[in-house]
């Protein structure tokens, strides 16, 4: 049972977080230690969450970028496989399995653009991210709509993604000779929250 598309939902809504802040130059964004992603499933026996709070963001600004100019040089969000977790370590291990994480252990997403949907109102912002999702090795273009709520330097994004685990060329696990059943939809959650990277480099600190 794996439902790590989760990635993908979660990449795309950092690199919104960045065309929040107006900045110049090349801005790192880092993702604060609340962020985290998790997919809910279902089975013939039970349902099931994965989560993750171990996944990285590398984001590049380009110039100036404001709300009404984003101008992202490069968003990529990558996600470890084996970083997701359930209270169940069996399942996490057929999770493992099915997303086949020896062979490709991580699940990224790479930006393509963003779109603004809906105006700030009261510092609330709608966005649609479109972008390349890889899970298990295969590569497919995915949009994502979040919701964003901005300060001056510190963001945090939510939604969630309904998907289908056959959409990355992944056969939905059956146990004990198809006695259990795992269903084929999850539903990918994610909570990112993000803040400017102030340190300079070449700083120790």
């Amino acid at each position: 049972m794996f439902y790590p598309w989760l990635v993908r939902v979660s990449l795309a809504i950092f690199l919104s977080t960045a065309f929040m802040v107006g900045v110049s130059g090349e801005t790192k964004i880092n993702l604060t230690p609340e962020s985290k992603i998790w997919i809910d499933g279902n089975s013939t026996v039970h349902p099931y969450t994965l989560t993750s709070t171990s996944f990285e963001v590398s984001c590049l600004l380009k110039g100036k970028t404001s709300l009404k100019a984003t101008n992202v040089a490069s968003f990529t969000l990558t996600l470890p496989v084996k970083s997701l977790h359930s209270k169940d370590a069996d399942l996490d291990k057929n999770a493992y399995g099915a997303l086949k994480a020896t062979e490709f252990p991580t699940i990224q997403f790479s930006l393509s653009r963003v779109e603004i949907i809906q105006p700030l109102q009261e510092d609330t912002v709608m966005l649609q991210v479109h972008g390349l999702l890889t899970i298990a090795g295969v590569t497919k273009p995915i949009t994502v709509s979040a919701k964003g709520k901005v300060q001056e330097e510190t963001g945090r994004f939510q939604g969630s993604e309904t998907l289908l685990m056959t959409d990355f060329g992944i056969t939905p696990p059956e146990l004990f000779w198809g006695a259990i059943k795992v269903d084929n939809k999850i539903v990918v959650n994610f909570d990112l929250r993000f803040e400017i990277d102030h340190t300079k480099k070449g700083d120790p600190s």
